[in-house]
């Protein structure tokens, strides 16, 4: 046949076997270049063996690709492709046994998928291993991907320079312990908006098992407790180096000593309502007020009904707004100053009031004009006066008073008592803008004009 030139042959192209295959051969067919089948229509084209098997092979590559489809293997017994074993059957799975490894270098993505159930990648024996140029990836459009090791005891390991996982929502379920471990640098977890701890039942505890070292908790605000009930404990020292804001309703502190560096301590810092007694109330033991109803509680409080501080017994708490004091309370000082003394019963065994001591002043024997002593008293007021002569003479004592400066009157209790001596007789004047004066009522018995010393002591009331 001369070359590049064509034959047709129309219906089918059999090649039969030699009469004695064993003399002549089975038969083969050969082509230098190659085969191809062209079906008049996209129809189904086989290239197949009825009873024995077939094989294809070839001095170097194999390739079975489909241009628009898809390349279906599936045999019922096995195949061989180079170092390649796999095995098919049409109920049961694929297996594919490779001595050197399976591999595909294509430029477009690669996958193992299952097209309806779950999709098992694992290693039977020897360590599964995922390794590629850039990433290797297990993936799923719509459904999970698992990764687990079945057998009890059995652990899966992640070890990577650098893990990331990238989900919406992590949810690790462990029968045993959860332990996140980092061996030279730190362990950290971090997220876009909130991080959360949370337990079902059981407790939640971060601990630094290295006394040397300290657990931190570093935010711009910390908040401890599920709401205002929660009670937060520490086992140890609190340290709070800012400020310290309590604004519960209650403060419970159970010490032995407190010390607090603050030279004032204000009570009562925003009043809430208004009418409330600020103070002190200091519990009192049961043997010490040996059940009196009212004495359960010694109370130092101010009354804001009568704008008076208040010193004495209580059977109210913290909780009330307004104290009912049961009895007062003694109290015991060295020394009180005050301005003013208003008391029911005054005992004392000794009084010494600043202000009433002597204040000498002169008076003529023969005259009657009056005489202010110094210091000079006020114009107005109360005073509580005696006025002594020399040698047990004539004195005085009186208790004056008067409301305005200008009053030309004044009240005056008391009387003057003629000296014994040198019969002396006192009287005492307050005139209008002026300080109380004092003068003789008549002139000295024995008319003599040497001047008598009197001595005053008064006290302002």
């Amino acid at each position: 046949m001369p070359p590049n030139s064509v034959a047709h042959t129309f219906g089918d192209f059999s090649l039969a076997p030699a009469v004695n295959p064993d003399r002549h051969g089975y038969g083969k067919f050969s082509l230098p270049s190659n085969i191809e089948l062209n079906a008049a229509a996209a129809g189904h084209q086989k290239i197949q063996t009825l009873a024995a098997d077939l094989t294809i092979s070839s001095a170097k590559n194999t390739y079975l690709a489909a241009v628009l489809g898809e390349v279906n293997v599936s045999a019922k017994t096995n195949y061989l492709l180079g170092a390649v074993t796999s095995t098919a059957t049409l109920s049961g799975k694929s297996i594919i046994n490779a001595a050197q490894g399976i591999e595909h270098t294509g430029a477009a993505a690669s996958w193992f998928r299952t097209s309806a159930g779950a999709l098992d990648v694992a290693s039977s024996a020897g360590a599964f291993t995922a390794a590629g140029h850039t990433s290797a990836k297990f993936s799923s459009a719509t459904g999970d991907v698992s990764i687990q090791a079945e057998l009890a005891g059995k652990k899966i390991d992640l070890k990577a320079s650098l893990l990331n996982v990238d989900v919406s929502t992590v949810t690790m379920v462990a029968g045993g312990n959860y332990e996140l471990t980092s061996t030279t640098g730190f362990a950290s977890t971090k997220a876009a908006n909130d991080v959360r701890f949370t337990s079902d039942n059981g407790d939640i505890s971060a601990t630094v098992s290295d006394d040397l070292k300290v657990f931190k908790a570093v935010a711009k605000t910390v908040n401890l407790g599920k709401d205002i009930d929660s009670t937060v404990t520490t086992n140890g020292n609190l340290t709070v180096k800012g400020n310290f804001v309590v604004s519960g309703t209650t403060t419970a502190i159970d010490t032995i000593n407190m010390a607090v560096k603050d030279n004032l301590v204000q009570l009562n810092a925003v009043p809430g309502e208004k009418g409330r007694f600020p103070g002190l109330l200091m519990s009192r033991h049961a043997d010490d007020h040996l059940g009196v109803a009212g004495d359960q509680s010694a109370a130092f409080l101010f009354d804001e009904t009568i704008d008076r501080f208040k010193l004495g017994y209580t059977a109210d708490d913290a909780t009330a707004a307004t104290v009912t004091v049961s009895r007062a309370a003694d109290l015991q000082v060295d020394k009180l100053y005050c301005s003013d003394v208003v008391a029911s019963n005054f005992s004392a065994s000794s009084i010494s009031i600043p202000n009433f001591g002597s204040v000498p002043f002169q008076i003529n024997g023969n005259s009657v004009a009056a005489v202010a002593p110094e210091p000079t008293l006020d114009h107005y007021g109360a005073y509580e006066l005696i006025v002594r002569g020399p040698n047990g003479g004539s004195h005085g004592s009186w208790r004056i008073s008067k409301s305005a400066s200008t009053s030309n009157s004044f009240v005056a209790i008391g009387a003057a008592i003629q000296g014994e001596a040198q019969d002396e007789l006192l009287a005492v004047d307050w005139p209008a803008n002026s300080p109380p004066v004092f003068k003789h009522a008549v002139v000295r018995t024995d008319g003599s004009a040497a001047p008598i010393e009197y001595k005053l002591k008064y006290l302002s009331v």
